[in-house]
C-alpha cells in the first residue's frame, strides 16, 4: 500500500468491514506473526539480480527507499542483505520518514543522501 503500517491496518480494516472485530494495533500484531515466517523467503523478481549487478557494475549510483518498516525489510532481504549491499549506496525505509507514501519524503531522503556529484538531476 506504501503507506505507514497503522493508516494501512485502518484502510484493511475499514475495507473488510472488520473496525469492530479488531483495532489496528491487533491486526497489525497478528499480521507482524504471520510475516515473520514468510518474509525471510522473499525471493526476488525475475530479471532483478542482473540489473541490480549492471547498474552497479556501470558504476550508477543507487539507493533504495521502501515503505516497509526496518524489522519487515531486513526480515524481506535476508536472502539478498550482500547484494543490495553492494549495489544501493545507502537504503531508507518507512522508519525513516514521518509521512507515508504518497508523500515524496521518502524519495527526497533518499535523493539528499547521496554525495555531492551522486545527485540525480531533480525532473
Amino acid at each position: 500500500l506504501g503507506r505507514k503500517s497503522l493508516d494501512a491496518a485502518r484502510m484493511v480494516l475499514e475495507a473488510l468491514q472488520l473496525t469492530g472485530e479488531m483495532t489496528p494495533e491487533d491486526f497489525l500484531a497478528r499480521r507482524a506473526a504471520i510475516l515473520k515466517d514468510l518474509l525471510p523467503g522473499a525471493t526476488l523478481l525475475p530479471g532483478a539480480q542482473r540489473l541490480l549487478e549492471h547498474l552497479r557494475d556501470s558504476g550508477v549510483p543507487c539507493c533504495l527507499a521502501t515503505s516497509s518498516n526496518k524489522q519487515h525489510f531486513l526480515l524481506k532481504t535476508t536472502n539478498h542483505r550482500a547484494l543490495f549491499e553492494s549495489v544501493f549506496s545507502h537504503m531508507l525505509n518507512g522508519d525513516d520518514v514521518d509521512k507515508g507514501k504518497p508523500h515524496p519524503e521518502i524519495f527526497l531522503k533518499a535523493k539528499d543522501a547521496f554525495p555531492g556529484d551522486a545527485k540525480p538531476a531533480a525532473g
